[in-house]
């Protein structure tokens, strides 16, 4: 980083300076960076993997892939010099659509926006697709810890 600019994307040790998530409960291989509002992830889901059962990465893997996006976002924007945050907490998660589970191999493309803001808490939006097939979102707030 320099000048709070981040040199995307981000892969292995450099996305523990984004979230404190480790193997094996680190869900995000990529930190792809911003597209316009909308900040960008990746995760292989691979066999053996948490949350993953027989083939499939059960919803539970799901939303804590989505919140890691989330806390993706926030970490960038927090070394980026815009969030003073070190520390965030889900309030709630809500209208979490699942169209599939994902399977073994397939990689998850996600992707978070924040949609409104009122002091340290946030809610944003969160979509996950398989190539172009899409296969859940949702929406969460988080309580940022100064």
């Amino acid at each position: 980083m320099e000048g709070g600019t981040l040199q995307f994307p981000l892969r292995g040790s450099a996305l523990d300076s984004l979230i404190p998530h480790r193997y094996p409960f680190l869900l995000i291989d990529e930190a792809v960076g911003f597209e316009g509002e909308w900040f960008n992830c990746m995760f292989e889901i691979r066999a053996g993997g948490t949350f993953v059962q027989g083939e499939e990465f059960d919803e539970c893997g799901l939303v804590e892939h989505i919140a890691q996006t989330a806390a993706s976002r926030a970490g960038a924007l927090r070394l980026m010099g815009m969030l003073d945050a070190t520390l965030g907490y889900i309030a709630s998660v809500d209208g979490v659509h699942f169209a599939r589970r994902a399977r073994v191999g397939e990689l998850l493309r996600s992707r978070v926006r924040e949609i409104q803001q009122l002091g340290n808490l946030s809610l944003v939006e969160v979509e996950v697709r398989v190539d172009n097939t899409f296969l859940a979102s949702g929406r969460m707030k988080f309580f940022a810890v100064e």
